[in-house]
């Protein structure tokens, strides 16, 4: 009989402590709900766009370089909040959502335009190199030579840190052959 009586109470306590762990999560989770929940005036004064908001596109290319564009909002888009301008954005992550500004971000793959029609020559790491973009804005690096900028006269040396630009491959070719003799002149 003692047997069953200590069966009973450990159901018993196991039933309770579940009941109370139950309760327990109830009410965690209705306190959780109301912590959400935006008050009505809030919703009511959400930031909408409207005709004074400013607009700001951010591109950012692959070569690191960013181009800023802004604009104006069509006129259906006045009045729309953050969910529904979002659905209209696709390819943009929305940076700012305001009354005042609206920012926009797109991440490219690809090189900006400087960097796909530009290149020069410069230094990188003591080695006469070609980069993307202009010298004003470099990109990434396109190759890297065996020359080293050391054993070059003061008045390449010169050129090179302020970097050469290209108009296209056979260019790029000649400026680095001559360069290249230096070396075979030593």
């Amino acid at each position: 009989m003692r047997f069953f009586k200590t069966r009973l109470r450990r159901k018993l306590l196991i039933f309770a402590g579940s009941i109370l762990l139950l309760g327990a999560a109830i009410v965690y989770r209705i306190y959780d709900n109301r912590l959400n929940e935006k008050p009505a005036q809030q919703t009511a004064t959400e930031s909408r766009i409207q005709n004074e908001t400013s607009k700001l596109v951010r591109e950012i290319y692959s070569c690191g370089h960013e181009s800023l564009t802004t604009g104006q909002f069509m006129p259906q888009q006045i009045g729309l909040g953050r969910a529904a301008f979002e659905k209209e954005t696709v390819g943009y992550q929305i940076e700012e959502f305001s009354t005042d500004q609206v920012v926009l971000l797109r991440r490219h793959t690809l090189l900006c335009n400087d960097c796909k029609s530009g290149e020069f020559i410069g230094i990188l790491n003591g080695y006469v190199s070609v980069f993307a973009g202009t010298p004003q804005k470099p990109g990434p690096i396109l190759e890297t030579t065996r020359i080293p900028v050391s054993r070059l006269p003061q008045s390449e040396r010169i050129k090179l840190e302020s970097g050469i630009p290209v108009n296209n491959i056979s260019e790029r070719l000649h400026i680095l052959e001559g360069l290249s003799e230096y070396m075979e002149r030593e």
